[in-house]
């Protein structure tokens, strides 16, 4: 079967040519005997907090991707790692390397706080030349034309995982224009899986985009962390089954019901009666006592 595949008007590499062989995340080893379908999960040690940096080595066919794209001898052929986050919405691009060898070391660097949830990653094979010169058929074209491109899934849902943060312009939302914040927490999960959940898979604090300066600001971070909290108990609150597990003396395997079981016991003591009742009637002195206790807790982002 022939490896010749045609988009844009010009021939395509195989995949195949571009082979993945060892990769780590700030100097995290992942070991895998096929990287190619692997699906990445960093859940055991990456936080929002962290600079994330990719050192990945490849194994390149070089001459068959000139052959199957036909290319000129001259042409150079470039690799480069990119990332896209839905959570955020932000895209981080590293510098392409000049491929010179069929095996080829690359890094990409993401700074901290720009990912949240789970994020992709892309290895793009790009080719330059001058353009003025003659063409080969099923050539491209144009110079930086890409020939190859191959993903890889990575999770990042992390038991230390404090929340998905990310900055958004609010201008455009009439409702929100100048709201400081918005939180956003998932209430569509079953009491078995909300036991078990992570913070990141749980909570997103969506933040306006002109207060980016000041959210590491006391000022700040105690009403929001207040916001935050009040609207965790009260989704725990509500639910018999969630507020049982708040007066009991289990803990979660999440990180997400163990935050606010935390929260829960520096409010109510054990065998509180008329819980639920005493939650909405007393809403004002609460939020005035959780506000208290986050001004002593600043280290909380």
């Amino acid at each position: 079967m022939p490896k010749n595949f045609y988009s844009l008007g010009y021939n395509l590499a195989d995949t195949s040519d571009l082979r993945m062989t060892s990769i780590k995340f700030n100097s995290h080893d992942y070991p895998s005997d096929d990287f190619d379908s692997e699906t990445f999960n960093l859940t055991s040690w990456w936080t929002p907090s962290m600079q994330t940096e990719i050192q990945a080595r490849f194994s390149i066919r070089r001459s068959e991707i000139s052959t199957d794209c036909s290319l000129r001898k001259e042409d150079e052929l470039f690799l480069t790692l990119y990332s896209y986050c839905p959570g955020t919405k932000l895209q981080h691009i590293g510098k392409p390397l000049l491929i010179d060898s069929d095996e080829v070391e690359i890094q990409l660097t993401i700074p901290a706080d720009e990912l949240a949830e789970d994020f992709s990653l892309y290895a793009v094979i790009t080719t330059r030349f001058n353009e003025n010169k003659e063409r080969k058929v099923g050539a491209p074209q144009k110079s930086n034309s890409r020939l190859l491109t191959k993903n890889w899934k990575i999770y990042l849902s992390g038991s230390q995982t404090q929340a998905n943060v990310v900055f958004l312009d609010f201008s455009k939302d009439k409702s929100r224009a100048k709201a400081l914040w918005q939180i956003v927490i998932n209430e569509n999960l079953d009491f078995d899986s909300w036991l078990t959940a992570q913070h990141s898979n749980i909570l997103r604090i969506e933040v306006n985009k002109i207060h980016e300066d000041f959210i590491k600001q006391p000022h700040f971070q105690v009403p929001l962390m207040t916001d935050l909290v009040m609207l965790a108990l009260d989704n725990a609150i509500k639910d018999d089954d969630k507020r049982n597990f708040l007066q009991n003396d289990l803990m979660a395997e999440g990180s997400w019901a163990n935050f606010v079981k935390s929260q829960f016991k520096q409010l109510y003591p054990v065998g509180q009666i008329g819980l639920k009742q005493k939650w909405y009637e007393e809403q004002d002195r609460i939020r005035t006592r959780v506000q208290h206790l986050m001004s002593g807790n600043l280290d909380i982002q």
